[in-house]
């Protein structure tokens, strides 16, 4: 039976990449690593917390680097004691998606969407 309690409108896939993320109501970021990307939002592990719903920019260091807004989605404490959360993107321009697009095929390490 299908799990319709979650709804991607957005494939995923697994990318190896850096990411920074700049929280914009305070004078915070946090480093980390990018679990999976897709154009809708991203999960990330991260060094420092970060609030659910709070405004955040992230930079995804590949090739391209991208920079994206969006806000947090959700949070939630990861096995090796840092932070795993969820950005969902808010994507106002057609030629950052073009970019979103390359650093997907770039760095994907699978060939199936998650």
């Amino acid at each position: 039976m299908p799990r319709w309690d979650h709804f991607r409108a957005h494939e995923r896939y697994e990318v190896q990449c850096a990411a920074t993320v700049r929280m914009r109501h305070r004078k915070l970021e946090s480093q980390g690593r990018v679990e999976n990307l897709g154009l809708g939002g991203a999960a990330l592990s991260l060094s420092q917390p970060v609030r659910l719903g709070e405004p955040v920019s992230v930079r995804f260091w590949g090739d391209p680097s991208v920079e994206l807004d969006g806000e947090i989605a959700w949070v939630t404490w990861a096995a090796h004691g840092g932070v795993r959360a969820g950005v969902r993107f808010r994507v106002e321009r057609s030629a950052t998606l073009g970019d979103l697009l390359r650093l997907i095929a770039s760095s994907a390490t699978a060939t199936e969407p998650l």
